[in-house]
């Protein structure tokens, strides 16, 4: 379990999960503060509304997300939301912002990243591309088999690779809530000041996935271009799932139920 002595609090929560309020320029301070003088290991989730969605059902997840040292709005169904039940508005930070911060900081102070998760192909062209942007990062990458976690000896090879790079910046791909509930498991062991679940970060800037314009990602419907691009992946998440989530959410909170 990890020690997350100084959890960020807020005055806005949802299902119980505090929601980060503080700025971009602010995250990035009180991240650069925390990887300067590490006193604990921090995990940081980025919420969106299928974060939502399982934690109303995976109470395991839940209590990651309760207990993270923040939870930063990534999606505007959060946003919505909060809006919804606090009439306040609040900024979206997104995993890609979470990843530029963290690697210019590295860059800046010759901090170590490690990027777990994702094919070997996409994590070697990260590799060229930090090395062009951050030069003065230090990266690591893992591209471990399909649900290693469940494999002891696999599980071990990874912890014990991460281990010895001994990353100050644990980033991972491994999807919703593998990969939350994967660092919350192994960050302490592994020695990684602070630790994110990305999601499609790494297939983002890797140029595997062609993320939406910036405009459409201005107004918040970044999910509708995913969805036109990857609708066999996403259709039953987005539609099926998360979108009647959503409305039924809203509904609580207008009936003041939640």
């Amino acid at each position: 379990m990890l020690n997350q002595t100084h959890i960020i609090n807020s005055s806005y929560s949802l299902d119980d999960i505090s929601i980060c309020q503080k700025s971009i320029s602010e995250i990035r301070s009180i991240i650069e503060s925390v990887l300067l003088k590490p006193e604990s290991n921090y995990q940081i989730i980025t919420l969106n509304t299928d974060f939502l969605r399982i934690a109303s059902i995976d109470s395991k997840f839940k209590s990651i997300c309760k207990n993270s040292y923040m939870a930063v709005p990534d999606g505007i169904g959060i946003t919505f939301l909060v809006w919804l039940k606090y009439r306040a508005k609040i900024s979206r930070i997104t995993g890609s912002d979470l990843f530029n911060i963290c690697f210019d900081i590295a860059n800046k102070f010759l901090l170590r990243i490690a990027l777990v998760g994702s094919s070997r192909e996409t994590l070697s062209r990260l590799e060229t591309i930090s090395h062009q942007k951050w030069p003065n990062a230090l990266v690591f990458t893992a591209s471990p088999p399909y649900k290693f976690e469940k494999n002891n000896e696999s599980n071990t090879e990874v912890i014990n690779s991460l281990k010895d790079f001994k990353p100050d910046i644990l980033l991972v791909a491994l999807g919703c809530p593998r990969q939350e509930k994967w660092i919350f498991a192994n960050q302490k062991f592994i020695g990684a000041t602070i630790g994110i679940g990305v999601g499609a970060v790494f297939e983002f800037y890797s140029g595997k996935i062609k993320r939406a314009p910036l405009l459409i990602q201005r107004f918040g419907f970044e999910w509708i271009w995913r969805l036109a691009h990857e609708p066999v992946r996403l259709g039953k998440r987005y539609i099926l799932y998360d979108l009647p989530f959503l409305v039924m959410s809203a509904l609580r909170i207008i009936l003041r139920l939640k």
